[in-house]
């Protein structure tokens, strides 16, 4: 979310979303907003705004589908996802299974972790997809 108040200084904030109660909240609760239909209703302290989405194509669980790996410290993660948005991690001593879920009118794609037995700090948050051209890299 980006603001500008009267004197046109602008202020950014990353959201946090709460997907059971389908809300976001930005810059510690301070602001959170709700979609509905084809817009946001947003709620703050000075009152309600309507927030303009900078909406994107729809993602398509597919465009996430492969073979990924990391390297986390020693360890050496591989990560497989599948069309249907099944995902699997797993590393010389742990194995997790998650599910992709695409949420906010198809323009996120959010994961849960079920049993969490890699010891990962969050075990639910936002999954995109970046691809590093000059590197080959996603």
């Amino acid at each position: 979310m980006t603001l500008w108040d009267a004197r046109d200084r602008q202020s950014s904030h990353s959201g946090k979303l709460d997907n059971k109660l389908n809300v976001v909240a930005f810059n510690n609760g301070e602001y959170t907003c709700t979609p509905e239909d084809k817009v946001w209703l947003c709620s703050s302290y000075s009152g309600e705004f309507e927030l303009n989405l900078n909406k994107g194509e729809p993602i398509d669980l597919s465009q996430l589908a492969g073979y990924y790996s990391a390297q986390i410290d020693d360890d050496i993660l591989n990560l497989v996802i599948l069309d249907d948005g099944k995902l699997e991690i797993t590393s010389n001593h742990c194995k997790d299974k998650a599910l992709i879920n695409l949420i906010l009118e198809e323009q996120a794609a959010f994961f849960k972790i079920k049993s969490n037995s890699c010891s990962f700090g969050k075990t639910e948050g936002l999954i995109r997809a970046v691809v590093e051209n000059d590197n080959f890299k996603s």
